[in-house]
């Protein structure tokens, strides 16, 4: 008999001590005492002032503002010359299948939620287990793919890198180009853009999303809008990739391209083998020109030029070999 007693005892303060530790453990968490107690906030003890100073205030003062006629100091940072953009609102996107978001600060792809595909249970919030681990049960919850929140950073992001770091990269404010965000009945796809220039080049990202699919498709436009040319080593890492990139040379006078390198001959740093375009004359779009043509002054080319000719008149014709 006594010893059953003992035993009971044990068993009574064992189970008071569970109950005592998972009563802290909600404390620490930050969740309400099982005794109706709200923990205090901790408050960090202020700093002791050091000796010969007076005691600061235990509420943080603002820092007095610089008299006007200062002078700025010569080891201030510089600030930068361009002010800083204005942080413009996510993109959303949904179809049939996903709701996606695009944050427009480097184009990138931050939320994907898929809107056929629900969550699990979570069995640890149902029941009697729920009251004990303070979890509730969320009903109708998506799948969330890609997200950025304080558990978990998932995006999918990309951008020009290269020897210039002023290139746009996945950092870099993209402007929206004004489309329709939502699928729409009968419409089998929908395209959103962003545009950003920096460095001398100008990158627009288009992004596809298709019904009934789940996945998207992202296309890069690069265009060098600056005097100089693209760093050799960014195109040689596009074309590492597969992206088929040439060099080309053109004027609005000439409606763009003028002259670029044969796609069988690709040689980074030139824009074509010794072709010549004369003043005045025009290129039509999409009209390929050879090696080693020359084309006269004032000529407009609206047919494909074959290798070492020479071309004039309007429409330009072949007079000769070069």
């Amino acid at each position: 008999m006594g010893t059953d007693f003992q035993r009971t005892i044990l068993w009574v303060f064992f189970g008071m001590s569970l109950f005592l530790l998972w009563d802290r453990w909600l404390v620490y968490t930050g969740k309400p005492s099982m005794f109706g107690t709200t923990p205090a906030p901790q408050v960090a003890a202020p700093t002791p002032p050091a000796a010969g100073e007076n005691a600061a205030p235990s509420v943080p003062v603002a820092p007095p503002a610089p008299a006007a006629a200062a002078a700025p100091s010569v080891s201030a940072v510089p600030s930068t010359s361009a002010p800083a953009l204005a942080k413009q609102p996510p993109v959303v996107v949904e179809t049939d299948r996903v709701r996606a978001t695009i944050d427009p600060e480097g184009a990138v792809l931050s939320r994907v939620e898929l809107l056929q595909e629900r969550v699990a249970p979570d069995w640890m919030a149902s029941g009697l287990l729920g009251l004990v681990t303070g979890k509730k049960a969320e009903a109708d919850r998506h799948v969330v793919l890609l997200e950025v929140s304080p558990q978990r950073v998932y995006v999918a992001q990309t951008g020009v890198v290269g020897a210039d770091s002023s290139y746009p990269n996945h950092r870099t404010p993209f402007s929206v180009v004004d489309a329709p965000r939502r699928l729409a009945d009968g419409q089998d796809k929908i395209d959103v853009t962003l545009v950003a220039e920096s460095g001398g080049v100008k990158l627009a990202k288009t992004y596809t999303f298709y019904r009934g699919r789940y996945d998207a498709e992202v296309r890069h436009e690069v265009t060098n809008v600056g005097a100089a040319p693209i760093a050799p080593e960014l195109i040689r890492w596009y074309m590492a990739l597969g992206i088929d990139m040439r060099e080309v040379y053109g004027q609005t006078e000439n409606c763009g391209l003028a002259t670029a390198m044969p796609a069988d001959r690709i040689k980074l740093g030139t824009v074509g083998e010794g072709t010549f375009v004369g003043a005045g004359a025009t290129i039509l779009t999409d009209v390929k020109v050879g090696a080693w043509v020359m084309v006269g002054a004032g000529a407009v080319v609206t047919r494909d030029v074959p290798d070492g000719v020479t071309v004039v008149g309007v429409p330009a014709r072949i007079v000769a070999p070069k």
